[in-house]
């Protein structure tokens, strides 16, 4: 299949955030292709709709904390359900270097998301300043806890998630496109140089 959906539920256990393998150098890369609203935005004038996504290491192991956040602004009339964006990257990093030495790389990452029904000032900025016409809701929160970036073998391409909240009647959601290369090479390649290494099955 082209696609997985995955409904994701924000309710999780952080006890496991440290889980880790040690398989690394490698690369991680999330890309954010397609959104999607529930409820139309303003069922009567113009939908002004935006969204916002971070990634972040569950093991800190970056050291990066949240990565992202660039605003993704859709208009038009009646938009609801899944559409499809500009692709933009909202984390791609880069753990160890090419050689013997394995590297610490997460076991899981997590995602945080924001929405919201903008009708005043400018996108992404949760705006109450306008007389009768103030932005219509903003939701900001962490929509999963547990991202499994290693559901497909490394190296693959066209590989998808699908990831959307729970609440009620407006629901928001993010596909986004995965790939991590695959672990370190046996033999030393270079001290400086990211490895991609060759394909092998998951562990």
């Amino acid at each position: 299949m082209r696609k997985i959906l995955l409904l994701i539920f924000t309710a999780t256990i952080f006890s496991t955030y440290a889980q880790s393998y040690g398989d690394g150098c490698m690369d991680v890369l999330f890309v954010a292709t397609e959104a999607y609203n529930q409820e139309y935005e303003d069922p009567f004038f113009n939908d002004e709709s935006n969204w916002q996504w971070w990634f972040a290491d569950a093991g800190n192991f970056d050291g990066s904390g949240w990565v992202g956040g660039q605003c993704l602004a859709q208009g038009g009339f009646f938009q609801i359900g899944w559409w499809n964006h500009t692709n933009y990257t909202v984390y791609n990093n880069a753990y160890g270097v090419a050689g013997p030495n394995a590297v610490t790389v997460p076991t899981y990452y997590r995602l945080r998301g924001a929405y919201e029904g903008d009708d005043c000032g400018g996108s992404c900025d949760s705006n109450t300043g306008c007389l009768f016409d103030d932005d219509d809701y903003r939701y900001d929160e962490t929509v999963s806890n547990f991202i499994n970036y290693r559901f497909a073998p490394p190296n693959s391409n066209n590989i998808f998630q699908r990831v959307t909240t729970v609440h009620g009647s407006s629901d928001f959601g993010g596909e986004f496109y995965v790939r991590y290369t695959s672990p370190r090479p046996l033999v030393t390649a270079s001290n400086t140089q990211i490895c991609s290494g060759t394909t092998r099955l998951l562990p």
